[in-house]
């Protein structure tokens, strides 16, 4: 399989949607003067077509009529705000499309109503939403379950590293063993030396900024939930609860998000729920929620940490927490129909 780098522009929202920082960061470059690049939705799984999540790499539209129809691995850096050259994440198996292909996926994008929502996030950030139409918009799919996207703090390169010497939004081949020893040896393992305070940049969300895709996948949920609950056992926002669920002696409470990192999503979401179920000055609704099971759902699949964490969280610590991994036409994750 041919590897190769290539450099996105800076995401502080995960690559979920623009988030306008590009802008602010860099010079001359299309998305310093749109204030979006394409790639800013890379990780944005909300949206699936014939099985593939579909994107945009501008170093893949550079080096188009060499690689269409090829299937690459990919290794994805940025520069972050701090001037480091960072390891994003990779994907396995990207198929680059052909034409034919990118066009039924347009059609389909606007059929659905994706297209819109898509020139409704570049205006949020200011951008030119103009600007997002013609056949570049998707130069590549690839499976959801094929995406890594790595998380804080992400690896810095070091000065001898490939990626260190590299600036332009090209692809750029990454020949093994030497790869193997700069990018995955270290991504993959712990490090005694300690950190700068300016050796990384987190990309959490900021304060109270809106997601427009939250209500998406809270929307989809609440349909199957009710279809195997009943209508009236399944309600949103009671209690800021994103998805409450009754059903007998059983109560669910979920909470949503839309990261594409299952930690990030947990870390994110645990307290809020922590405090849905067991934070009140009502002893009356505290006895109420003291025996619910609690839920994080996001799009992001569970690895083995993620899985471990949870089971020692449960087993330990008695926190009745588990993760569901759901995306838009998802069918509904086997646990919400088990008892605890």
């Amino acid at each position: 399989m041919e590897q190769y780098y290539a450099r996105i522009c800076w995401n502080s929202k995960g690559w979920r949607f623009p988030s306008g920082d590009a802008a602010e960061l860099e010079n001359n470059t299309y998305a310093a003067k749109n204030r979006f690049g394409y790639e800013e939705w890379l990780f944005n799984f909300m949206w699936i077509f014939e099985g593939y999540h579909y994107a945009h790499l501008q170093p893949v539209g550079r080096s188009f009529k060499r690689m269409t129809g090829k299937t690459l691995d990919i290794l994805l850096w940025a520069i972050n705000p701090n001037h480091n050259h960072v390891q994003i994440g990779e994907i396995k198996n990207c198929q680059v499309l052909t034409e034919s292909q990118t066009r039924e996926a347009i059609d389909y994008y606007k059929e659905n109503g994706w297209f819109k929502q898509m020139e409704e996030d570049v205006s949020h950030v200011g951008g030119n939403k103009e600007k997002l139409s013609g056949t570049g918009l998707f130069n590549i799919r690839f499976l959801h379950e094929e995406a890594i996207q790595y998380d804080d703090p992400l690896p810095v390169a070091k000065p001898t590293d490939k990626i260190a010497k590299l600036s332009r939004y090209t692809l750029v081949a990454a020949s093994q063993p030497y790869e193997y020893e700069q990018w995955h040896g270290r991504t993959r393992q712990g490090s005694t030396t300690i950190p700068s305070p300016q050796e990384y940049t987190h990309t959490g969300s900021q304060g109270c900024t809106v997601d427009p895709y939250h209500p998406v996948l809270q929307a989809k949920l609440m349909e199957l939930l009710q279809k195997q609950f009943g209508k009236d056992n399944v309600v949103r926002e009671s209690g800021w609860v994103d998805i409450t669920v009754s059903n007998g002696k059983r109560r669910m409470l979920i909470e949503i998000k839309t990261d594409a990192v299952a930690k990030r999503a947990i870390r994110e979401a645990l307290g809020q729920i922590l405090e849905y179920a067991y934070f009140s000055s009502d002893l009356q609704g505290l006895a109420q929620t003291a025996d619910a099971e609690l839920f994080i759902v996001a799009p992001a699949l569970a690895n083995e940490e993620v899985s471990a964490y949870l089971n020692l969280l449960r087993n330990k610590f008695h926190i009745p927490v588990r993760y569901c991994s759901f995306l838009p036409g998802s069918k509904l994750p086997e646990s919400f129909k088990q008892d605890q």
